[in-house]
């Protein structure tokens, strides 16, 4: 069985997590304990049938101790859900969201809620 490993020639999120895996010799369902999830989440995002929210890969690149962009690169054409409803599918380009990863990366669980927060607050004064 061949699973799509790119689009547009550059790598996916699933190929990434996929080559973080195998390089550690670990199987899918010990991967998903590592990350708190299930076998079949994790075989999802490998055969491209899932794409992650953000906050969902920012959460593995801390539980996996990488940086946050070895999932977000500014060559990776791929776009990320980073909105939980159909009826607002919100998508970000990878080097945007680069950008915004990296600059969170230090921020505490609270200071990351104050800065959520924040958003909120700026979107209803519109």
């Amino acid at each position: 069985m061949k699973m799509k490993p790119e689009m547009d020639g550059k790598m996916m999120f699933g190929d990434k997590l996929k080559r973080f895996r195998t390089a550690q010799g670990l199987s899918q369902e010990e991967l998903a304990k590592k990350l708190g999830t299930t076998k079949q989440i994790i075989s999802r995002y490998e055969t491209h049938q899932r794409i992650p929210k953000v906050t969902v890969a920012q959460d593995y690149a801390h539980k996996l101790d990488v940086p946050v962009s070895y999932f977000f690169d500014e060559e990776n054409s791929q776009t990320y859900r980073v909105a939980e409803t159909p009826q607002k599918p919100y998508t970000a380009n990878n080097a945007v969201l680069k950008q915004l990863l990296e600059e969170t990366e230090d921020l505490s669980k609270e200071e990351f809620k104050l800065l959520v927060e924040l958003i909120k607050t700026m979107k209803s004064k519109k």
